[in-house]
């Protein structure tokens, strides 16, 4: 997880995935396991081992190759969102340049950043995105910029 100039303490798994499945775990303790260092995790395949240990298994990784999402890729990620919502999982997505949610406010992390999709509404055309950065933070976004903001990237669910 990626948190320019904060040292790995700030990484947050939770409400992510682990929390999601009754899991609290020291956020220090998580950072060990992903490997996070001050420069952030390398990918969202370290995400995925890291639920997969803390939760007891199931999480994938999806990568979104491109520097755009193309439409069997939105879909799949509007699938997996609202399969791992119903099923009381959270999405984990390394996200990385600009996006921007339902109320127009930019969302901007350059050098990449994970976000924790919590919910969905609209059938999965709509989700709803936590930053673990500031866990009071929630905000919705169409399924297409968020895909979009996965690309090149790639997101655990």
């Amino acid at each position: 997880m990626t948190f320019p100039g904060r040292p790995p303490r700030r990484t947050r798994f939770q409400p992510n995935g682990s929390n999601s499945q009754g899991k609290a775990v020291p956020q220090r303790e998580v950072a060990k396991k992903l490997g996070t260092t001050t420069d952030g995790t390398n990918s969202a395949d370290d995400t995925t081992r890291v639920l997969n240990e803390l939760t007891g298994g199931g999480y994938e990784t999806t990568k979104i190759e491109g520097p755009t999402a193309k439409p069997e890729q939105v879909d799949k990620l509007r699938t997996d969102v609202v399969e791992a919502i119903d099923a009381k999982r959270g999405v984990v997505a390394n996200t990385t340049g600009t996006a921007v949610d339902t109320r127009d406010n930019q969302h901007s992390f350059p050098a990449g950043h994970y976000m924790s999709i919590v919910g969905y509404r609209d059938a999965g055309d709509s989700l709803k995105i936590a930053d673990p950065y500031d866990p009071s933070r929630h905000y919705w976004m169409s399924e297409k910029k968020a895909a979009d903001w996965i690309a090149e990237r790639g997101y655990s669910s």
